[in-house]
């Protein structure tokens, strides 16, 4: 019982290091983005590159959580640790597309954003499932 209520209460450190890992994502994919779309001959569309940039930001945010998590509580239960994330990608995605619908933003916005928080949550679960985190 005591190890479950320690999973939910470390997992709370996932907002705030998800959310600065997202924006420092964001920041390294549009620099990207920003590179690869000035090389001469190199091709490749807006909507791929938003795409790949959601997906670097998720795959920080979610390695950095992870990181987090498993340095700070040794003895996690993977189930209990994941209720909060879950709960917030969640209510994220929910917002996303209802302001989507509600203001009629880009579509590739959406999608960028889907991506983000989709890959967030699928590193997370995979790097402490797999405790790719390598703990001395």
């Amino acid at each position: 019982m005591k190890e479950k209520f320690f999973s939910i209460l470390v997992s709370l450190i996932f907002i705030p290091v998800a959310a600065l890992s997202q924006y420092a994502g964001m920041l390294i994919g549009e620099l990207w983005w920003y590179l690869w779309k000035n090389l001469p001959f190199v091709f490749m569309g807006e909507f791929i590159g938003a795409l790949l940039i959601g997906l670097i930001s998720g795959s920080i945010a979610g390695y950095a959580s992870s990181f987090c998590i498993q340095k700070i509580y040794k003895n996690f239960d993977i189930n209990f640790v994941l209720i909060i994330p879950v709960l917030l990608i969640l209510a994220a995605s929910i917002g996303d597309i209802s302001i989507y619908f509600r203001d009629k933003e880009s579509f590739v916005g959406l999608l960028q954003q889907l991506v983000r928080e989709i890959s967030t949550i699928y590193i997370f679960y995979y790097c402490l499932k797999n405790k790719i985190i390598k703990i001395s």
